[in-house]
């Protein structure tokens, strides 16, 4: 099995804080227990919920909550960044658009609660910041009250999954005050690199009649509000700089949102310096946000994408959260049989093709059968981490290269319809690797097409996209990759990554038409054994 850490260069390397602890006790306390006694908190922490701050802003008279910037493409890179540190630039664009979304998300949080939230925030014993560069990952409380000082660290996120015990957590307390100094200055490092996300961003004024009521805001968020906007403003200089660890965020719809924005802002450069340095400055603002809102209108993308999930413990497929298929379904011999020449008849067509059809035709039987496996490949993988196998045994990705007019395209289509009865596919000029990622995380099973990839594009995200892949998500889509004769080869590091078939066959031009177009119709409406549903 390859070494996940093997691609790190010693050069990410830097010193650690450790602190050198002995275990006292150990006990069994429930989430209360932990916190009584004490009036105050001040966390570091990634993520939050609704109900578990519900309970603490009960518990405690003042809190501050400081939230490290996030930055994600899909859910599933938490377990590789947790697993293998991968780094990704952050710079002033993703920490714009994250905070965008993170305070919006926050907004939602805190909307519904909003006669207990609202005068917390008014008179500031509920209070909120945000890390503005490399995030941090630790989980620490600071606790203080009657019963003296408290930290409280380890794995812990603020959560009740984590706090109700409805997940493995180590917890771990310190009430000595040489642990509280320590950690106190461990605090303010994390402190003075945030932003606060001040009382107005999060409180809006209605008109009612004569009387305006205040409330938790629920409109957009100019950019121009941002907190680290209003910093930069105030005073701050934000210094671009690269290497961020992925990690998991407050909410993935938010982190979702943040990438699109990001996209929409990839078009506008930010200046450097002679030495090569960004210096984000209150002009470098003014001027930016000015470019960004003469940029066209997009059309606001239309939530259709379908998603198809599958549970192998329970036997069950899902099509748009609706159950589509069960093991206790009963199929038919003869419906299976029927599909069965369906195919059979489909692919030894191909024999009618000119240069090596034979072989054409065992690349196209090879496709069928991974795709065919393909949904169940994030099962394989993750059972082959947990056994030391090399999880690339189960590749999510196809490529299909050679001849044109070798029916790639319309088989691809054809064989992935006879999966959930749907296809999803994306052409050449719109492939990038974040848009397969993200969309492939939202597509669940269902295959993802991606049609005549032109070999620039090939060259470009392919390589990088497959090799740094270890998703160790349960559901995501399986990519399949179409490209011309220009690809006549495909290079051996991808090859062990990824299935390859080779079309070296194709049909003349004169003859494409009515062979192509039959067999198409012979499936179009049916679909084989795999999942036996009527089409929705």
């Amino acid at each position: 099995m390859s070494d996940l850490f093997s691609n790190i260069s010693p050069s990410h390397s830097g010193p650690l804080t450790v602190f050198q602890a002995q275990l006292k006790t150990c006990r069994q306390l429930n989430w209360s227990e932990v916190f009584n006694g004490y009036s105050a908190l001040r966390a570091i922490t990634f993520s939050s919920s609704l109900e578990f701050l519900l309970d603490l802003t009960e518990q405690f008279e003042d809190i501050e909550i400081v939230f490290g910037s996030e930055h994600i493409l899909t859910k599933t890179h938490i377990a590789l960044a947790q697993a293998s540190q991968l780094f990704e630039d952050y710079g002033f664009k993703d920490c714009l658009t994250d905070q965008k979304s993170l305070v919006e998300g926050l907004r939602q949080l805190l909307g519904p609660r909003s006669s207990l939230f609202l005068p917390r925030l008014q008179n500031g014993t509920l209070r909120f910041r945000l890390l503005t560069g490399r995030p941090s990952h630790e989980k620490l409380y600071l606790l203080s009250g009657s019963n003296g000082q408290r930290v409280v660290t380890g794995s812990a996120n603020l959560s009740i999954a984590a706090f109700h015990g409805h997940q493995h957590e180590v917890i771990i307390t310190f009430d000595d005050l040489t642990a509280w100094d320590a950690f106190e200055e461990y605090y303010q490092r994390d402190y003075k690199k945030s932003v606060a996300i001040e009382t107005d961003i999060l409180i809006s004024v209605s008109s009612d009649g004569k009387d305006k009521q205040p409330d938790i805001s629920t409109a957009s968020l100019p950019y121009e509000d941002v907190p680290i906007v209003r910093a930069i403003r105030a005073g701050l200089v934000h210094v671009e700089q690269g290497g961020m660890s992925i990690s998991e965020g407050m909410a993935i719809d938010a982190l979702r949102k943040a990438q699109r924005l990001r996209q929409e802002l990839e078009k506008i450069p930010l200046p450097m310096s002679s030495k090569g340095v960004t210096l984000v400055t209150p002009t470098i603002v003014s001027t930016f946000l000015q470019a960004r809102d003469n940029l066209p209108a997009v059309d606001c993308p239309k939530d259709e994408i379908p998603r198809a999930s599958l549970s192998v413990r329970t036997g069950e497929v899902f099509l748009n959260d609706q159950l589509w298929l069960s093991e206790k379904d009963t199929i038919s011999e003869h419906d299976v049989a029927r599909d069965v020449h369906l195919l059979v008849d489909y692919i030894s067509s191909f024999s009618a093709f000119y240069g090596n059809s034979q072989s054409a035709i065992a690349s196209y039987w090879a496709f069928l059968v991974w795709l065919y496996m393909a949904p169940f490949a994030p099962f394989l993988r993750q059972g082959a981490v947990s056994h030391h196998i090399d999880p690339w045994l189960y590749p999510p990705y196809a490529v299909l290269y050679g001849r044109s007019s070798g029916g790639k395209t319309l088989f691809t289509q054809i064989i992935a319809q006879s999966m959930f009865g749907v296809v999803k596919s994306i052409q050449s000029s719109m492939f990038t690797a974040q848009r397969v990622l993200g969309l492939r995380q939202q597509l669940g099973a269902i295959p993802l097409l991606i049609d005549d990839v032109t070999p620039d594009r090939m060259s470009k995200y392919v390589p990088d996209m497959v090799r740094t892949d270890r998703d160790m998500a349960e559901c995501y889509a399986p990519i399949v990759l179409t490209t011309n004769k220009d690809v006549t080869s495909i290079s051996a590091d991808l090859t062990k990554r990824m299935v390859t078939c080779h079309i070296d066959a194709s049909l003349p031009d004169s003859r494409r038409g009515n062979l192509t177009e039959g067999l198409y119709i012979g499936l179009d409406y049916e679909k084989v054994c795999f999942v036996k549903k009527k089409f929705p």
